[in-house]
């Protein structure tokens, strides 16, 4: 007989496959077990609990977004429309784990604690390459972030499957420079 080694990235994509078809709701250490017909003791070992295993799930999903583009000599308004151009095209790929992730009204609250800590984390990062500077305060960062991530939601949600680029960009430049608030980005003078 075979045995199978579940490894921290096996775990990760069944445990997308889980929430897609079972949503938030239904994740629990036994009943992912059960789904992935394995014993309990893989998850704690790779995750610790529960909730280690959705914040990993987080922190994947933004990790591997990273990984996927290349943002170099681009000026503030190209790496945002890029960014943001990149993020519907990506989430368009696996829209159905974006939705869960997103927008699902099921998940717990350390998790939508974990995804907004992991998105305003990503976004600095972001902002660190667009400016030389960072806001003055932790509190307008995420304020800039919750717009800034509100504008990507709508994108994502609203945009159809086939987009030009150019297009794209130019519909969403007002909606960018209206989320960072004259902040980073002169917009209106392009």
């Amino acid at each position: 007989m075979r045995r199978i080694t579940y490894t921290r990235r096996i775990i990760l994509e069944k445990t997308k496959r889980f929430i897609i078809q079972n949503g938030f709701e239904k994740l629990t250490v036994r009943n992912l077990a059960f789904y992935m017909n394995m014993s309990t003791q893989p998850i704690y070992k790779q995750f610790g609990s529960i909730q280690g295993l959705q914040d990993a799930l987080v922190k994947d999903f933004f990790q591997r977004l990273a990984n996927g583009i290349s943002l170099e000599n681009l000026e503030p308004e190209q790496l945002f429309e890029e960014y943001a151009y990149y993020f519907v095209h990506w989430v368009r790929k696996d829209y159905q784990w974006f939705s869960q992730l997103f927008l699902s009204e099921n998940r717990n609250e350390e998790t939508t604690k974990k995804l907004r800590q992991t998105s305003c984390r990503h976004f600095q990062k972001l902002w660190e390459r667009g400016s030389a500077s960072l806001p003055e305060t932790t509190l307008r960062l995420e304020q800039l972030h919750d717009n800034y991530l509100y504008v990507l939601i709508g994108a994502a949600v609203m945009t159809g499957a086939r987009v030009d680029k150019a297009q794209f960009c130019t519909a969403l430049r007002p909606l960018i420079a209206t989320a960072f608030q004259g902040e980073l980005l002169q917009l209106e003078s392009v």
